[in-house]
């Protein structure tokens, strides 16, 4: 299985500044006690503890049904397919017209702001049904706006599925699912799912799930009592 690695930084840094005692400005020698033992007790240094940083912060997951895929993306730069001409139309026999058009079966869905996440991928119903066909997915960069490109997403990823007979295999709650994409911080997202042929269905409850991560907690940092 291929490993995917993704990072994120939290480090949170406690610094502390010891002031040094000073006389005041107006204070002379003869106001000071003259002896040693009538002046008051210096104040104790107090020993460090431990301060706990920011706990981690939760992650989350967006699911997000994908209907049947409309003629023309929400994007005008996504869409990839002319629509006919009216005289194109025209020339249509009425025979032709009445015969439903032949074509792949297709999913898609285009959402230009949803919460953010960094990796996403396609998820449906049947572990064991396999996708046979192309899954696209292109985002939006959170931080500057910019769409990237269509990336393609692994769909064949069946051999690293639970084992057959296992209790894990037997239990229900598996999933089918494409290979993940890690994309970095994104707040929009497109995704295309296209049939290889006409003879396969797609696999049913397809769905885009969009996982934000979280931040890891820094750990401990030291600070002075108060």
């Amino acid at each position: 299985m291929r490993r995917f690695l993704a990072s994120s930084t939290g480090v949170a840094a406690c610094a502390a500044f010891v002031l040094p005692l000073a006389l005041p400005s107006g204070a002379s020698a003869a106001t000071l006690p003259a002896d040693p033992r009538d002046a008051p007790p210096a104040p104790r240094a107090q020993p460090a503890r431990s301060v706990q940083a920011a706990p981690d912060v939760p992650g989350s997951t967006q699911s997000l049904p994908l209907p049947d895929r409309p003629e023309g993306s929400a994007d005008p730069e996504a869409s990839e397919t002319p629509s006919e001409t009216p005289s194109e139309a025209q020339s249509e026999t009425p025979s032709a017209r009445s015969v439903p058009p032949t074509r792949v079966p297709e999913r898609g869905r285009y959402e230009p702001r949803v919460r953010p996440f960094s990796l996403v991928g396609v998820v449906w119903d049947d572990a064991a049904a396999e996708l046979h066909g192309t899954v696209q997915i292109r985002t939006r960069a959170a931080g500057t706006g910019d769409w990237s490109g269509w990336q393609d997403v692994e769909t064949h990823t069946g051999d690293h599925g639970a084992d057959p007979g296992t209790a894990e295999a037997a239990s229900g709650r598996l999933r089918g699912a494409t290979a993940p994409l890690w994309v970095g911080e994104s707040d929009g997202v497109e995704v295309r799912v296209r049939g290889e042929d006409t003879d396969r269905e797609l696999p049913r409850g397809l769905r885009l799930e969009l996982v934000d991560p979280g931040q890891s907690a820094p750990g401990t940092a030291e600070a002075p009592a108060s």
